[in-house]
């Protein structure tokens, strides 16, 4: 099924009436058939990043042609797909064979050609602006299991970087600085790794915001963006970490070794934390994806991890705030009393108060609806904010679950 197929290509006049009707109908076949591989493909990624298991299909062996144009698929008759291929084209109604086995909307790339471009760069500005939201949305998969590989990495090195170094020759004197050495390597290849990647999500990014502010109520454009933050979390955080010191309490969890590498960059992680969460609201109710509430519960619980290991972090530090600690986003920096609250939620990533808040230097809240805000340094109240927030959206019993799920963690940490 994911394995290189013959793509289509019209073999008869357009101008035949029959022909017309044979050719749409060959061409739907075989759109079905790719669409179904790559439902396959979104589900392995979702699964991926919401179980946090590695991707089980691999883009280089996926060579299915990619789904086609929204228009053409919902064509409801075949001299409405002959008139959107002559339009998206720019072609003549009297269009020949030639002209049109070169459209481009009906001789799409596989996955692998595809990612293969980008990362090579080898897709022009105007290329990129043609794909389509779920061309888009499927480029996500190999960033993802890129993203997740190298998480995989930064956490491995960051439970070994404090272990003493071994060395197979017993007695060696040598063996502490060639280990420090030796660490010192791996950190910085796996730091020009994770460049490479957070380089490639940019890459994306950039090119689904020219998607979304061509048209703003592009509900699948958003929720491709939903799902890059929640990828960008992925190499700020380590979630499975953040769910398992969940479950201890108080000086337990200060204790754990563990705590330290459950959020390696504060600002930028409350930065994503907050654009998933504005666009979830954004969203209309009956347009959320069934993850959604998955999704909120991700941003929440990092956004609740980062309020306790700040509390902990100056509950445990001499002198406290008025001796120049190093406060985390929730909290106000030293002279920056006069500034307003920033909400999070509110604000695209274009506005500059999410860059103060990304460099620690304003003060990050959550909207209410009642035009409150829910302040970043109270813990209790940002699981108060996630309930309310998701019995405002579409219900299910997944939903209930999560909520469930949020609210025996409130009662535990004493909410």
């Amino acid at each position: 099924m994911f394995e290189s197929q013959q793509s289509w290509l019209p073999t008869t006049s357009y101008n035949d009436v029959n022909n017309r009707e044979k050719e749409w109908r060959s061409w739907l076949e075989q759109e079905t058939k790719n669409r179904l591989v790559y439902n396959w493909v979104m589900v392995d990624q979702e699964l991926s990043l919401f179980h946090d298991t590695a991707p089980m299909l691999a883009t280089s062996k996926i060579y299915a042609p990619l789904p086609g144009p929204e228009q053409l698929w919902a064509s409801e008759s075949a001299d409405q797909w002959v008139a959107a291929v002559q339009a998206m084209s720019n072609l003549p109604a009297d269009a020949g064979l030639q002209q049109l086995r070169s459209t481009p909307a009906l001789l799409t790339p596989s996955l692998s050609v595809l990612f293969q471009e980008f990362v090579c760069d080898n897709t022009a500005s105007q290329q990129m602006s043609s794909l389509t939201p779920c061309q888009l949305r499927l480029l996500l998969h190999p960033l993802h299991a890129l993203q997740w590989h190298q998480q995989e990495i930064s956490n491995y090195f960051a439970n070994i970087s404090s272990m003493p170094a071994m060395s197979p020759i017993a007695g060696n004197s040598n063996t502490n600085d060639n280990g420090g050495a030796s660490n010192a390597q791996n950190n910085h290849a796996g730091m020009r790794q994770q460049h490479d990647v957070q380089s490639l999500l940019q890459k994306w990014f950039r090119t689904v915001t020219v998607h979304l502010s061509a048209d703003p109520t592009c509900v699948a454009s958003m929720t491709n963006l939903v799902l890059y933050h929640l990828i960008a979390l992925n190499g700020l955080t380590n979630f499975p970490a953040i769910e398992a010191l969940a479950r201890l309490h108080g000086s337990i969890w200060e204790q754990s070794p563990g705590r330290a590498h459950c959020i390696r960059h504060g600002g930028e992680a409350v930065y994503h934390c907050g654009q998933v969460i504005r666009l979830i609201r954004t969203i209309p109710a009956n347009r959320l994806p069934v993850w959604w509430s998955a999704a909120v519960y991700r941003a929440i619980m990092i956004l609740w991890a980062d309020s306790i290991l700040r509390k902990q972090q100056q509950q445990s530090s001499q002198g406290g705030i008025g001796m120049g600690l190093p406060m985390g986003v929730g909290g106000m920096m030293t002279g920056s009393s006069q500034l307003s609250p920033i909400a999070i939620d509110q604000v695209g990533p274009e506005d500059p108060g999410l860059w103060m808040v990304w460099n620690h230097k304003g003060t990050a809240v959550l909207s209410n609806p009642n035009g409150t805000n829910t302040n970043l340094d109270n813990p209790p109240e940002i699981l108060t904010f996630a309930l309310n927030l998701l019995g405002s959206g579409a219900a299910s019993r997944f939903t209930d679950g999560i909520k469930r799920k949020i609210g025996r963690l409130a009662q535990a940490w004493g909410v």
